[in-house]
C-alpha cells in the first residue's frame, strides 16, 4: 500500500527482483527511481517493467563504476555484462559514471548505453578519487582509446554535462569526440583534466550558452604566450553565465573579464591549484587577488550570493580584505583558501618575501579554530545587506594521508583540513571540521592537544581568544540593534560604518 502512493525510490541493495518488478507496476504515482547498486547486472525484469508499464518513471544511473583494469576474466566479463544489460532504457534521464580504466570494449557498451537513452539530460564522467579525494591523473602509458563515435551519433537532449579526462595535453586522440555533444542544449558544463583545452577552444567557435561553467586543471603548451590566453577569451566570449568555477595551475582570471557577467552571476569560485587536492605535481607562485581587484569585483558583480577566493598571508591577517568582503550585499557563504608566505604558496609582486617573519609559532589545529572563528566574527560585524550565513576556510595545503607522498612537510606546514563556521539554532558561533581519530602520525604535531598546551599555535593576534570574546559582546549588540529596526533587512549598512 505505502509502494502504491511513494514518489521517488532508491535501490541500493540486492531485492527479490520478480517480487519488486510485481510491486513497480502496481505504482502510479512514482516519478523517479535512483539505480546505486552494481553488484550484479541490470535486472531483465525490472527494466521490462519500465519498458512497458512505467514509460514516465525517470531512471537515474547513480555510482557506476566500470573499466576496472584487471586480468581477471570473470571481472571484465561481469563489467560488459552490466554495461549490456543497460542498453535500450529510454526511461534513463541521468547517468554518473566512474571510468577506472579505458578498456576498449567497455567503452564501446558505454556508447551504446548513452546513445540508446534518448532521454539522457544529464551525464557525469568522472574518474576514481583517493580516500584524500584526490584523482590519480598520470598518464598510464597503456594508450588512449575512445568512445568510436561515428558521424551523425549525438547525445541530442543533454542539459548537463561533467566531464574528467586523463589524457596527457599532446594527445592526439579523444575519449569523446566534441560533435559527441548538442551543445546548444547544454546550460551545465563542467571540465577537468589537462587535455580538455581543445574543448573550450572548440565552443569558443561555437553559440553556446552556459548558466553553470567550472573548468579546473585546463592547461595548454604556451597558455601564456601573447594572443593564446584562449581560456579568458572564451570567458569573455559568454554571457549570463549565473555560476562560475576556475582552478587553474597559471594565472588568475582578470576580474574585468569576471565582471562582464555581473548582472547575472550569483555564484563564484576562482583559486589557484594546491598541492593538496589538485592534479599537479608543481606549485606557481601565482598572486592571490589584491584589494582593488576585489573591491572592483565587489562592484561589478553585486549579486554575488557564494564566493570562493584565494586569500594571502604574508606577516598579518589582512582585515582590509576581510571588511572588502564582508561589504558583498548578498554575500551568505564564503570560502577562503589561505595562501601562506612562510611556506612559498604565497607571493605579492609588492612584498619582499625575504623579511623576517614575525609569527614564528608553529601552526595547530586548537589554534586555526579560534582563528576561523575570529574571521568569522570580524567579517559578521562588518557586514552589510544580508547575513554571512558560513565561512569555509582551508588553510593546509599538504595531503591529509601521506603515505604515497615522498615530499614530507616542513613546519609551517598545514593538512588539508575544512573548517566551516556558522551561527547554530541557539545562535552559538561553532567551528565544525572534519579531523578524525585516525589521523597521519606525520601530523602529531599539529592535531595533539599536548602540542597547543605547551606552545601556542600560530595566530595572528596573541590575545586571540580575548579578541573573540569582544567580537561575540559586538555581535550581541548588533543583534540588539537589528530586533529594535524592523526594516533591518533592507539596510545595506554595517553597525560598525565604513572601514
Amino acid at each position: 500500500m505505502l509502494l502504491a502512493h511513494t514518489r521517488h525510490l532508491t535501490v541500493d541493495r540486492r531485492l527479490d527482483w520478480m517480487s519488486f518488478s510485481k510491486l513497480l507496476s502496481r505504482t502510479r504515482r512514482l516519478e523517479s527511481i535512483t539505480w546505486l547498486f552494481w553488484e550484479a547486472s541490470f535486472p531483465a525484469e525490472v527494466k521490462e517493467v519500465l519498458l512497458k508499464h512505467s514509460p514516465d518513471v525517470k531512471l537515474s544511473v547513480e555510482s557506476l563504476s566500470i573499466g576496472h583494469r584487471t586480468d581477471d576474466e570473470d571481472v571484465q566479463n561481469a563489467d560488459l555484462n552490466l554495461l549490456k544489460s543497460l542498453v535500450g532504457i529510454p526511461n534513463v534521464h541521468t547517468m554518473k559514471v566512474e571510468i577506472n580504466y579505458e578498456h576498449p570494449v567497455a567503452m564501446r557498451w558505454l556508447k551504446d548505453v548513452l546513445l540508446s537513452s534518448r532521454n539522457l539530460e544529464t551525464l557525469h564522467l568522472t574518474l576514481p578519487r583517493n580516500q584524500d579525494g584526490r584523482i590519480d591523473w598520470d598518464y598510464d602509458g597503456l594508450g588512449v582509446y575512445d568512445l568510436c563515435i561515428e558521424k551523425g551519433e549525438q547525445l541530442e537532449s543533454l542539459k548537463e554535462l561533467v566531464y574528467e579526462a586523463r589524457q596527457p595535453p599532446w594527445s592526439p586522440k579523444q575519449l569523446i569526440p566534441t560533435s559527441f555533444f548538442n551543445w546548444s542544449k547544454i546550460h551545465h558544463l563542467q571540465l577537468r583534466g589537462h587535455a580538455l583545452h581543445y574543448y573550450v577552444k572548440y565552443l569558443h567557435t561555437q553559440d553556446v550558452y552556459f548558466q553553470t561553467l567550472s573548468i579546473e586543471f585546463i592547461v595548454s603548451p604556451g597558455y601564456r604566450h601573447d594572443g593564446n590566453k584562449f581560456l579568458d577569451n572564451f570567458i569573455v566570449k559568454l554571457r549570463g553565465l549565473e555560476k562560475l568555477e576556475l582552478a587553474t595551475p597559471l594565472d588568475q582570471m582578470p576580474v574585468d573579464k569576471v565582471a562582464l557577467h555581473g548582472d547575472t552571476l550569483t555564484s563564484l569560485s576562482i583559486r589557484s591549484i594546491r598541492r593538496s587536492v589538485d592534479p599537479y605535481s608543481f606549485l606557481l607562485m601565482i598572486p592571490p587577488y589584491e584589494l582593488d581587484h576585489l573591491n572592483n569585483l565587489k562592484a561589478s558583480c553585486p549579486h554575488i550570493s557564494s564566493l570562493a577566493l584565494d586569500l594571502g598571508i604574508v606577516d598579518f591577517m589582512p582585515y582590509d580584505f576581510l571588511v572588502s568582503l564582508a561589504q558583498f550585499p548578498q554575500l551568505t557563504t564564503l570560502r577562503l583558501y589561505l595562501l601562506f608566505a612562510e611556506t612559498g604558496t604565497c607571493y605579492y609582486p609588492n612584498h619582499d618575501l625575504l623579511w623576517p617573519r614575525v609569527n614564528r609559532r608553529l601552526p595547530n589545529v586548537h589554534t586555526d579554530r579560534l582563528t576561523v572563528q575570529h574571521m568569522f566574527l570580524y567579517i559578521s560585524m562588518y557586514k552589510v545587506g544580508r547575513r554571512l550565513e558560513q565561512l569555509e576556510v582551508m588553510m593546509g595545503d599538504f595531503p591529509r594521508s601521506m603515505a604515497q607522498i615522498t615530499m614530507r612537510p616542513t613546519e609551517p606546514e598545514r593538512p588539508n583540513i575544512l573548517f566551516k563556521c556558522h551561527k547554530d539554532d541557539d545562535g552559538k558561533v561553532v567551528v565544525e571540521d572534519d579531523v578524525t581519530d585516525d589521523e597521519d602520525p606525520v601530523w602529531d604535531r599539529y592535531f595533539k592537544v599536548q602540542t597547543f598546551e605547551a606552545t601556542p599555535g600560530q595566530a595572528w593576534q596573541d590575545n586571540l581568544e580575548e579578541t573573540i570574546a569582544n567580537e561575540e559582546e559586538a555581535g550581541r549588540v548588533l543583534k540588539a540593534a537589528e530586533d529594535l529596526d524592523p526594516y533591518h533587512d533592507d539596510d545595506d549598512t554595517s553597525l560598525f560604518g565604513d572601514f
